[in-house]
């Protein structure tokens, strides 16, 4: 999933660059390219598919292009892909859309407020906020991943105890 966004700062392009690439590295994200000057491009979350389940950690990339104080910003996303195949590149799940949306939108809408409003802290709260989000929403899913697994154990043991009592009876009955 991939949000465009664009707007326009009273930075120079140095500047709009630096704040930007340092407010990126502060939540997880690396210099992958662009010239520095007038277009950075940065990455973060895992390399390998399916290595990590929570959606905070899929690969994501965020690039920004300065041009006359007009700021292009495309932030993307690329979930895993479900089932037996094992790389990145699927859809977004339905029940995942809303949420992978939100972020990428509140990560464009934090580097506005960077860098057109030019107020760091209010730019770091909101980005701290969405993060806290997503970490509630993928501890959520663990939780529940969890109480999943276990239903599932305890109906197995429960389904194989009965087997073995069925064939103890049987066995025992035909004496």
């Amino acid at each position: 999933m991939v949000v465009e966004h664009r707007f326009v700062t009273t930075m120079e392009a140095a500047e709009t660059m630096q704040s930007a690439s340092v407010f990126l590295q502060e939540f997880g994200f690396t210099a992958e390219g662009g010239n520095g000057l007038s277009c950075i491009e940065v990455r973060r979350g895992s390399t390998k598919p399916r290595s990590q389940k929570a959606m905070r950690q899929w690969p994501q990339q965020v690039r920004l292009e300065w041009d006359r104080g007009r700021v292009d910003v495309a932030a993307s996303m690329i979930p895993p892909l479900r089932g037996r195949l094992s790389t990145y590149g699927g859809a977004v799940r339905k029940k995942d859309e809303a949420a992978v949306q939100e972020m990428l939108i509140g990560l464009v809408q934090a580097l506005e407020i960077l860098l057109a409003g030019r107020s760091e802290d209010l730019a770091r709260k909101q980005w701290a906020e969405f993060e806290r989000g997503i970490a509630e929403k993928d501890e959520r899913a663990r939780r529940r991943q969890r109480t999943i697994n276990m239903i599932a154990i305890a109906v197995f043991v429960i389904v194989i105890g009965i087997v073995i009592l069925v064939a103890i009876e049987s066995a025992s009955g035909g004496r």
